[in-house]
Parts: C-alpha cells; sequence; structure tokens
C-alpha cells in the first residue's frame, strides 16, 4: 500500500518547469529539452506529465488529464502544445510505475482517490496536476516535499502558482515540509522593492535574513 510506504518520508515532487526542462529555441520553433537530471537524489521521485520518461528512478507518475477527453481528442487547451499526442499516449500505457489520473483507461493508471482527499481537506480547489500531487503527499503523511522545476516564470503557467501557493500552505499547516529546490522558481517568492531586499521576507534585507535563505 502506497500510504505506508510514504508515511513520514521525503520526497521530490518533479515538474517539467524550465529549471528541469529549459526551453530552447530550433528551427522548427520552441520546444522542451529535459536536461536536469535527477539522478544523484536518493529519495523517492513523482513525476508529472512524462516526466518518468526522463527520470527513470521515479516510483510515481501523475497525469491528471482526462486522456479520451476533448483537449487531447481534438479540443483547445494547452496540453496542444504536445508534439505528439499518441506518443504521450502510449507513453503512458507503457508505464513500468503506476500514473495517478482522473480517469483509468489503462493498466498502468491508478484512478486518483478524489473522493478521500476531498473529504480530507474539505476544498474541491485543484488547477494543475501539481496540486493534487501536494495533497496526495500530505494525505499519505509524507513529511518533507522538495520541489524541482516547479517554477512559474518566464511566463509559463503563472497563473497557477497561486493555487500552489495554496497547497503549499496546506502542507506546512499540516506540518509538512515544503522545500523549493529550484533557484529560478518564482513560487512562495514575491518581486521585492529592491535587490537588496529579501524576496521571501517583507522588510529583510539580504544581508540580515534571519534564516539565510538566499
Amino acid at each position: 500500500m502506497p500510504q505506508a510506504k510514504y508515511k513520514g518520508a521525503t520526497i521530490a515532487i518533479v515538474g517539467n518547469g524550465p529549471s528541469i526542462a529549459p526551453i530552447i529555441l530550433a528551427s522548427s520553433g520552441l520546444k522542451r529539452a529535459h536536461v536536469t537530471s535527477m539522478e544523484g537524489y536518493s529519495n523517492p521521485i513523482w513525476a508529472v506529465n512524462g516526466g518518468w520518461h526522463y527520470h527513470p528512478t521515479a516510483e510515481l507518475g501523475f497525469v491528471m488529464d482526462d486522456l479520451e477527453g476533448p483537449h487531447l481528442t481534438g479540443g483547445a487547451s494547452a496540453i496542444d502544445n504536445i508534439e505528439n499526442v499518441e506518443w504521450y499516449k502510449e507513453l503512458i500505457k507503457s508505464a513500468k510505475i503506476p500514473i495517478y489520473s482522473s480517469v483509468a483507461y489503462y493498466p498502468s493508471q491508478v484512478r486518483y482517490p478524489i473522493e478521500e482527499i476531498v473529504r480530507r481537506f474539505g476544498t474541491t480547489y485543484f488547477c494543475e496536476s501539481i496540486h493534487y500531487m501536494i495533497a496526495l503527499a500530505i494525505y499519505w503523511g509524507v513529511k518533507v516535499i522538495d520541489l524541482f522545476g516547479v517554477d512559474y516564470c518566464d511566463g509559463i503557467r503563472e497563473h497557477e502558482r497561486s493555487g500552489t501557493e495554496f497547497w503549499c500552505g496546506v502542507a506546512l499547516a499540516n506540518g509538512v515540509i515544503v522545500r523549493n529546490m529550484s533557484p529560478i522558481s518564482k513560487l512562495l517568492r514575491f518581486e521585492p522593492i529592491g535587490p537588496e531586499w529579501s524576496d521571501r521576507m517583507y522588510g529583510y534585507l539580504k544581508a540580515k535574513d534571519p534564516f539565510l535563505t538566499h
């Protein structure tokens, strides 16, 4: 039972943001290239949206999109930027690890326990897969969440940052330590009034930051 395995554990939730998968300009247009390796990370890895393909030590995958929904069958969605939808589906079908999803179509997929999660937290505020991952980690009793590639910078998914910060707050309120491992991420940070000021603690200069977080 996964819940027992992860109780009290430190895990990594790995997104596909620029710190993990930088955008490069190729002759055919913008492309994502996974260049940041998680090979040196010794704790369990939960990967989102195909990330297990690039991080082979990942133990769980998450794709909360309905694979038969309109965004993957001809409708308009942010996921339309996937160049080969069939390749993406095959990646999920052939996964060797459990892939948590809103609807399970393939043997590799596990239906996300949405009813249990909503009963536990009393909210249905989930606007991207990372939010479901954080909620499940809290529910299973994870002690520390290391966030990699959860960046919300360079105009990428910045509208979803507030939801992730909400779930980070829920985690902290439940005694879970959340550590943002990306130096370029805007998550849990704000624009300071000047470069010498902390971007985490209003009123504190970087040189006087009592927790030396910079």
